[in-house]
C-alpha cells in the first residue's frame, strides 16, 4: 500500500495512520502496534499522524518544484492576506489542482500553513504575528 502510495504520489508525506486503518479495514490498536513494530525495524518512518516507507522522501517534480517557487513567493508578497488557491492558479497560470498539491508540499514541509477555510499563509507571516501579539 504504502509502495503503491509513494508511487503515485511522490509529493505526500505518507499516508494518515487514520486514513491507513480505513482503507486497510484495520482496527486501530491493530495498526498501532503493526506501524509501530515496523518503525522500530527501521522499515518505516511516521512523522505525527503520517507514516511512509523510511526510504521515501516526499519530492515535486520540477515543474511542480517551480510552481511551489511560485505559490511560496505569491504567499510571501501578501503576508497577512495571502492569495486564494484560483488566484494563484490563475496568476501562476497553473491548473488549480497543480497549485494545491505544491501548497499542500509545502505545508508539510513547514514553509506554508494551511487555515481551515483551505487558504495558505507563509509561516514567516504567522511567527511575525505571533510575535507582534505576544509583545
Amino acid at each position: 500500500m504504502l509502495a503503491a502510495l509513494h508511487a503515485a504520489e511522490p509529493h505526500l508525506p505518507g499516508i494518515e495512520m487514520t486514513r491507513a486503518g480505513v482503507e486497510l479495514r484495520v482496527a486501530p490498536a491493530l495498526l498501532e502496534f503493526v506501524a509501530g513494530g515496523a518503525v522500530a525495524s527501521g522499515d518505516m518512518a511516521r512523522e505525527g499522524a503520517y507514516v511512509r516507507l523510511a526510504s521515501h522522501t516526499p519530492a515535486l517534480g520540477p515543474e511542480d518544484a517551480v510552481l511551489a517557487e511560485g505559490v511560496e513567493s505569491a504567499c510571501r508578497e501578501a503576508p497577512y492576506s495571502p492569495p486564494s488557491v484560483p488566484d494563484m492558479a490563475r496568476g501562476l497560470g497553473a491548473k488549480e489542482e497543480a497549485v494545491r498539491r505544491a501548497a499542500a508540499f509545502l505545508a508539510h514541509a513547514g514553509k506554508l500553513v494551511e487555515t481551515a477555510s483551505g487558504v495558505y499563509f507563509h509561516a514567516e507571516a504567522i511567527a511575525r504575528a505571533r510575535e507582534f501579539a505576544l509583545a
